[in-house]
């Protein structure tokens, strides 16, 4: 049943299952404290702290210092490479572009680049609830674009123990937690304005305690141009989300609501060759045999950043989410405590291109609208004993993918919704139902020592069925000239298995922590897109993933550190192995190739904060990590070959962040400078000659950054403003030119491979990249009630 057709449905269950147990849970995620109701947020903070530093699991907090590092008009995925291991490949700055997300390696997003596999092995939540894709895995950054509205975010590496799990944290978990509802009043607003007209508005207000009840909203809306700009055309985005929660507290409970919806959207700049290149010119006509040759387009002639105008390409992308949840606790004495969530998300993408002089023919012009509809419910209970807490529970979510797509030609008679002879679509839907039962027992034998053995059991059932016929028109002579993407016959197929682990967490003095765990997980693999399992694949070939991860480490938490002060740190060394993958790599013409492998990944992660006077604050992130193949085998769409032992394409040997703020007070006016570098080392890189990894590398780069906050805080009693600040801050700061992204092409995406009488050299087997965002600068103004 398609859940389009019953969402009123979903919704009324969401509000029953939330009322019936008379109080939400305020689930603090893994990541960092909430500010509720009742609770000082410097307490709540102080509580998730102690709890990360007891865990056996290394987990890095960015807190607003941290978020700030993104710029005031950077999104999520920008804010994550401040955590250590963590890269991201994008095409823009703000939060309205996509972007690919690699953490110690392992990927979640998707921003169309090529060789990265996107298997989604990274959990996401908002406020505890899991907003990744279920079924094909993936979750779009652009659906959290505004950082002001986040209060924390949280890196957690590894699976985590079993309560922490979702049906994607294979390699680990992102938690964001936004802004919280807060026991007195409250709001801010901010205005930003910067580099390519970038420009935003955020806010949010807080009602306070009122009657027990208290509730937020806050969201933002923006829009701006890409710093790849050429021929006129500036590839514009726009974004725009709105947050609402409210929280009333029992004797014996909570309960919240809480609903979220964000839409980003941005044109997509094309790559571009590094090296002049004379078959590929700026305007396209090359490509079609025409000799009036323009301008050559690559970094070396048309400009580092150009990009062609919108009658030679355009690609535009939107991605919409719609969040409601609901969460529950109640205190059943004796040491029991019932917990509860309940969600229902709807998540969509629009991809629409009608110009791309490059590759001519029947797929030239495309529209893509895939969509998926979730609802799902997650109960557990916790019951204190003397020396031990045990920890039960289950989820279970159905989720319904749509993946319709055409590429088509109105020239040849094609549309957005009609096929075209020599055309390709696709219209199938897929059907997930997700369940797991977990149990867990935190155990503490002895003062100072946590052990926590866990285990999960997880069954997947997944279902297919394509009906191109009812999703499109067809014109003439199409019906029988045409390559549906969705080739087989209706399927479903049943996986289960069990995820043991085994964490333990050692304190021999207060301010040091050894941590070391164990954790197996099962995934669902991405399924979807233009080919790939149930579509051109047998289902039978359809299996889990499994992860299995090691780390350990240490944390400190002194508060005289000596000359460093107040000290808090972490060092951490894994190993996963992540076996039995379903890599899909995605051509230029929208179709997939199959390709399946084992891949495993190590390294150390380090973190630091420190506070060496009360005014001043220092930070830093680093690691070093490697990955490899140990098989990876392309098995259809590809040349048929074995190319185990190849590194994992952009994974960066090293990551280093570090950065320092100092706050001066002048008056009642307080100044603080902030400066912060950035830097991400080689990568390799990918070969779209023969579908799979490649030695050739990227250079590394660094960047630096600095901002200046003025503070200004005025009388309550003369004006409902308690303070003004503005904030001046500049990304990129010398300039500095770089590839955030490179691959070998072999001639698909600007059509060079099929030009006949042109020079090997220049047909395939160059450089396509994207480059890194130039220097820019930005003002904020920001009013606190």
């Amino acid at each position: 049943m398609r859940l389009t057709q019953g969402l009123a449905a979903h919704l009324a269950a969401v509000l029953l299952i939330s009322t019936s147990a008379r109080a939400i849970a305020q689930s603090v995620p893994i990541d960092a404290g909430t500010v509720s109701a009742t609770t000082d947020a410097a307490q709540t903070q102080a509580a998730s702290r102690a709890k990360n530093f007891k865990s056996g699991q290394a987990v890095r907090v960015l807190d607003r210092t941290l978020l700030d590092a993104a710029g005031p008009v950077g999104g999520a995925a920008q804010a994550l490479t401040y955590a250590p291991g963590v890269a991201i490949n994008s095409y823009s700055t703000s939060g309205a572009g996509k972007s690919i997300i690699t953490i110690n390696g392992v990927n979640q997003g998707w921003s169309g680049l090529n060789g990265n596999a996107q298997d989604g092995a990274i959990g996401v939540t908002f406020d505890g609830i899991p907003i990744a894709d279920p079924v094909t895995g993936l979750w779009q950054a652009p659906t959290i674009p505004f950082l002001s509205m986040i209060g924390s975010t949280a890196v957690a590496y590894g699976p985590g123990n079993p309560d922490q799990r979702w049906y994607d944290s294979l390699a680990g978990t992102i938690g964001f937690d936004p802004l919280q509802p807060t026991e007195k009043p409250g709001g801010d607003i901010a205005l930003t304005y910067g580099s390519f007209n970038q420009k935003s508005l955020t806010f949010d207000a807080r009602t306070g305690l009122y009657d027990g009840w208290s509730s937020i909203l806050a969201g933002g809306f923006g829009d701006g141009n890409s710093y790849r700009q050429g021929g006129g055309f500036n590839n514009p985005d726009s974004d725009y989300a709105l947050f609402l929660k409210t929280r009333h507290e029992f004797n014996n409970g909570a309960i919240s609501f809480g609903a979220y919806d964000a839409r980003s959207e941005a044109f997509r700049p094309t790559y571009i060759p590094q090296s002049a290149n004379p078959a590929i010119t700026v305007n396209g006509l090359n490509a079609q045999g025409n000799p009036n040759q323009g301008p050559l387009y690559s970094q070396a002639t048309s400009g580092y950043y150009g990009s062609p105008p919108f009658a030679t390409y355009d690609k535009n992308d939107s991605n919409a989410m719609v969040l409601l949840y609901a969460r529950q606790r109640l205190d059943l004495g004796a040491g029991t405590t019932l917990h509860n969530q309940a969600w229902y998300m709807h998540i969509k993408r629009t991809h629409s291109r009608i110009t791309d002089n490059w590759t001519p023919g029947p797929t030239q012009d495309r529209l893509l609208q895939p969509h998926t509809n979730t609802i799902g419910d997650k109960l557990w209970l916790t019951h204190e004993f003397g020396w031990n807490t045990l920890t039960f529970g289950a989820y279970a979510l159905h989720a319904y993918y749509n993946n319709k797509a055409n590429f088509y030609n109105p020239a040849d008679g094609g549309g957005p919704d009609i096929i075209n002879p020599g055309g390709t679509a696709r219209e199938g839907a897929f059907t997930l139902d997700n369940q797991a039962v977990f149990i867990q027992d935190d155990l503490k034998p002895l003062q100072g020592l946590t052990i926590t053995p866990g285990l999960r059991f997880t069954r997947d059932r997944l279902a297919f069925h394509q009906d191109i016929a009812s999703g499109f028109l067809f014109a003439p002579g199409a019906a029988t000239d045409f390559t549906a993407q969705d080739a087989l016959p209706p399927q479903t197929e049943i996986r289960s298995g069990v995820e043991p682990s085994l964490a333990a967490n050692y304190r021999p003095i207060p301010w040091l922590a050894l941590y070391a765990s164990y954790a197996q997980d099962l995934k669902s693999p991405e399924v979807g897109g233009g080919g790939g399992l149930f579509q051109q694949i047998q289902g039978a070939d359809y299996r889990l993933e499994r992860g299995q991860y090691t780390q350990a480490g240490l944390k400190l938490d002194v508060k005289h550190a000596g000359p460093l002060g107040r000290l808090r740190a972490g060092m951490g060394f894994y190993h996963l192995r992540y076996g039995s993958q379903t890599i899909p790599i995605t051509l230029n013409n929208a179709s997939e190739v199959g390709v399946s492998g084992t891949s495993q990944y190590r390294g150390v992660n380090l973190y630091a904060d420190a506070t060496p006077l009360y005014n001043l604050h220092i930070f830093a992130n680093a690691s070093i990590q490697s990955a490899d193949y140990q098989s990876y085998v392309v098995e259809n769409g590809g040349p048929p070959a074995s190319y185990n032992g190849y590194p994992v394409s952009y994974v960066p040997s090293r990551t280093l962040n570090i950065g320092a703020s100092y706050i001066a007070e002048l008056g009642d006016t307080t100044i603080e400078p902030r400066v912060w570098m950035q830097y991400i080392g080689p990568e390799h890189i990918y070969n779209g000659i023969t579908t799979a990894p490649d030695y050739r590398s990227m250079p590394g780069h660094q960047i630096f950054n600095a901002s200046l906050k003025f503070t200004f805080p005025l009388p309550v009693a003369s004006s409902r403003v308690r303070r003004l600040a503005f904030t001046l801050t500049a990304l990129n700061i010398l300039d500095r030119h770089y590839n955030s992204y490179e691959y070998i092409s072999s001639g698909g995406y600007f059509g060079t491979a099929n030009l006949a009488g042109i020079p090997a050299q220049y047909a395939s087997n160059y450089i396509n990249a994207y480059p890194g965002a130039p220097m820019s600068i930005y003002g904020t103004l920001s009013v606190a009630f």
